[in-house]
């Protein structure tokens, strides 16, 4: 479902913390799913309202993918934060940044 936000993030992190284990085991905290960098940040800017430049990275840009597996099968760790979520939180953060400021 999620994509991995910071709450998510942080919500793994304090499963691990919590966790009952009796070693070492290094997991990753990833998202279920690949994200397009590129249409994410033109999709939050168009939520928020602003403009975007587009950028020709090169060939040899950096391409990976994650897994939570590990976490999900010692932890019980899901992102819980779609998209969608991602960009309204971020939206509502700046326009109440936005507000602030005027104060």
């Amino acid at each position: 479902m999620g994509i991995l936000g910071t709450p998510d993030l942080a919500h793994g992190v304090v499963l691990a913390l919590e966790a009952e284990t009796t070693g070492h085991e290094v997991i990753g905290l990833g998202p279920d799913e690949p994200l397009d960098l590129g249409a994410f940040a033109r999709d939050l800017a168009a939520a928020a309202g602003l403009g975007t430049v587009d950028v020709v990275l090169p060939v040899s840009a950096p391409s990976y993918t994650t897994s939570n597996a590990r976490a999900r099968e010692l932890l019980g760790f899901e992102p819980r934060l779609s998209r969608d979520d991602l960009i309204r939180l971020a939206v509502a953060a700046r326009a109440e940044r936005l507000a602030a400021a005027r104060r």
